[in-house]
């Protein structure tokens, strides 16, 4: 995945430092042998404010279009 602040790295279930490597890729510096390595994502407050408000801005535009045809069927 490409580098972004958001992303977080835990080795062997410890929080760790993250790297850009190359222009566009996150990585983590480790030392010899087996290691389990996860990289998790946190979109963060902003991001989900965004999709609940583009949700609900979609149901109301439906709902306004529903609004508009059925006055168009009064008249």
């Amino acid at each position: 995945m490409t580098y972004h602040p958001n992303w977080h790295v835990t080795v062997d279930g410890k929080e760790s430092d993250k790297i850009q490597v190359s222009p566009y890729f996150t990585g983590v510096k480790i030392s010899e042998g087996n290691h389990k390595v996860n990289f998790y994502y946190d979109p963060g407050t902003v991001k989900r404010f965004l999709l609940v408000t583009g949700i609900i801005s979609m149901i109301a535009l439906f709902f306004l279009d529903r609004y508009k045809s059925w006055k168009k069927s009064e008249q």
